[in-house]
């Protein structure tokens, strides 16, 4: 007899604000590769076309932007890289890598134009987790990124009693590790 299939849910990215939506893939990515750094730029302001910068364990440079966009078209994959080069007056490091990593799912020619316009702009290779990728890397393995983003993923649902004990002795628990009674 077969196992039963697991059923999952889509999960609505737009309900995340746009810079915990990249918290979200810096963490992924953070879990995904052996980084020997990993900056988190867009939350600074100005990014320069990219959201997070890294360079793997391996020397790898990444390029990372994170879109949380009901839709991409063609033209947004050109600014995209636009945003990149223009911003990065040194050039991007040989032999890197742009990774993508989007809310919404993307037709044939939207993802033909992001690997063509990668490799035109000099990036050796082109990562693209769209939202089907981005739902099932965070069913099959990041459960944990589920529940800090989305309350979601863990198999028992607490109940609102057992979350009010559970606070209890964790409150319990830090006054007497704080102030042990002395005899």
């Amino acid at each position: 007899m077969s196992n039963p299939s697991v059923t999952t849910n889509r999960l609505h990215f737009e309900d995340l604000e746009p810079r915990r939506f990249e918290e979200l893939g810096y963490q992924l990515l953070h879990r995904l590769y052996k980084w020997e750094r990993l900056d988190h730029t867009g939350v600074c302001g100005n990014d320069r076309g990219i959201d997070m910068y890294g360079i793997t364990k391996d020397g790898v440079h990444c390029y990372c932007q994170v879109k949380r966009y009901q839709k991409l078209s063609q033209s947004d994959i050109r600014d995209i890289y636009s945003a990149i080069v223009n911003n990065n007056k040194d050039g991007i490091e040989p032999n890197s890598k742009f990774i993508l990593i989007c809310a919404c799912d993307l037709s044939k020619q939207v993802l033909d134009v992001a690997y063509d316009e990668g490799y035109k702009h000099g990036f050796k290779s082109v990562e693209i987790i769209s939202r089907t990728k981005l739902e099932s890397l965070l069913y099959n393995g990041h459960r944990t990124l589920l529940r800090t983003f989305f309350g979601a993923g863990s198999k028992r649902q607490e109940t609102n009693a057992a979350k009010i004990r559970r606070q209890a002795r964790a409150k319990k628990n830090v006054i007497n590790y704080c102030c042990p009674v002395k005899l």
